[in-house]
């Protein structure tokens, strides 16, 4: 993630880059601003929905796009204001996050075309039934949308992203940071694959929590779904774990990447297990939506059993690889 040298002196030869965190420090700051617009549109949004469109989105539904918005927007400000003060910490975990942005933008991008046959079949039926009736098909407009929606994507997963990567893997900007932050910051205790490691144990904990709330405590698991109080008891069972796992990573302790190395293995089974025997309506059902939005989520869903299965698992392979990358720095256990 970080292959610039562990640490560099100030005192050797680099080239200031306190400008060039300024700006990439203001663009977070706007990315910010962008996401926070997006928590009202989406009430909005859902408050114009007309009646004939299915029932509305409440805030249920809404919560975890609402969430994940305005989590994105206090990060991006953040990270931006702390970017401005050429701060340790706002690089380090600015690169973090960069990294994880443009490998998921790489998977969603890849997916995004496995499904592009399917995605341009849908689309054609949909321009059929909003034309008049009589009305001659438009040659190209399922293209034309498919071509807009591939630029957009590559722009925000992709090039956003890595422009981030490009600047703060650079030694200069380490050792700008460095120069004028002399102090050392709580992100320097580990290497940062570790600590992205930790960040993402950490995060995944916190989303545990939020599901009793968001997802009606709807926990799909080896072929069943678990509601209700169940649910939500496992639901903190896997936060409380993970948690821990977080602690135990950031500091070092070797049984908690085995803990996770099992939690993943045990994830790709269960994905698998449950994609193959549980039908996407059922888990929309009971997470808490209404039938009518059920039905217009299915019309326009483009993710087959087959596909599911397969985003869940191959959406495990970059924890993994990290899992193997960063079990060097973890200490050796205690002989009893």
């Amino acid at each position: 993630m970080d292959t610039s040298p562990p640490l560099i002196s100030p005192a050797l030869p680099y080239k200031d880059r306190r400008v060039g965190l300024i700006v990439f420090g203001v663009f977070q700051i706007f990315l910010g601003g962008v996401a926070a617009m997006f928590v009202p549109l989406l009430l909005v949004g859902a408050a114009l929905t007309p009646a004939q469109a299915g029932a509305p989105m409440g805030l249920r539904q809404l919560g975890p796009a609402m969430l994940v918005y305005a989590g994105m927007a206090l990060w991006f400000i953040w990270m931006g204001v702390g970017s401005c003060m050429t701060r340790r910490w706002a690089r380090a975990l600015t690169l973090i996050f960069s990294w994880s942005w443009l490998i998921v933008g790489l998977l969603g991008t890849m997916f995004f075309c496995f499904l592009l046959p399917e995605m341009e079949e849908q689309f054609n039926q949909m321009s059929q039934q909003a034309q008049p009736a009589g009305a001659a098909p438009v040659p190209g407009l399922a293209m034309v949308a498919i071509v807009v929606a591939v630029v957009a994507i590559t722009v925000i997963y992709i090039l956003l992203p890595l422009s981030l990567v490009l600047f703060y893997r650079s030694r200069h900007v380490k050792a700008t940071c460095e120069a004028r932050c002399p102090e050392s910051s709580w992100t320097d205790a580990v290497p940062l694959p570790l600590l992205a490691l930790a960040l993402w144990q950490g995060f995944s904990a916190c989303w545990f929590l939020a599901m009793p709330i968001i997802y009606n405590g709807a926990l799909p698991i080896f072929g069943r779904i678990l509601t209700g109080p169940s649910g939500a008891v496992f639901c903190f069972v896997l936060a409380a774990f993970l948690g821990w796992c977080a602690w135990g990573t950031f500091s070092r302790r070797i049984t908690a990447w085995w803990a996770t190395v099992v939690l993943l293995v045990l994830a790709a089974i269960s994905n698998t297990v449950t994609f193959s025997t549980i039908e996407l309506p059922v888990l929309y059902e009971a997470m808490g939506y209404a039938p009518a939005q059920i039905e217009q989520i299915m019309k326009y869903n483009f993710f087959t059993p087959s596909a599911m299965t397969l985003m869940g698992t191959v959406g495990l392979l970059p924890y993994v690889l990290l899992l193997l990358w960063v079990k060097r720095y973890f200490r050796p256990a205690l002989p009893a």
